[in-house]
């Protein structure tokens, strides 16, 4: 389990990510500090949910596999915030 977050989504400004960096952070913070039932309960209320999980999940490998940077988090971020973005073009 990640109990603390040695990276996190660097600022970019040609995209103006701090709020998306933020937020990210914050509910992976959160996330990290659940219980496997919670994590596994987080996943199954809409589609956003599940893909917050998957990218959660594949951080905290990364974290205890001591390979997580922040380019992944930017990554795990990035892709959530195109999706946000695709969702809200629909």
């Amino acid at each position: 389990m990640c109990s603390s977050l040695p990276y996190a989504c660097q600022w970019s400004s040609e995209n103006w990510s701090c709020a998306y960096d933020s937020i990210f952070t914050a509910f992976f913070s959160m996330y990290c500090q659940l219980d496997i039932n919670m994590r596994q309960n987080w996943g199954s209320k809409n589609v956003c949910a599940m893909l917050l999980r998957s990218l959660f999940d594949n951080l905290i490998e990364e974290s205890e596999a001591s390979i997580i940077t922040s380019a992944s988090m930017n990554a795990s971020c990035n892709e959530l915030r195109n999706y946000l973005f695709t969702c809200d073009a629909q």
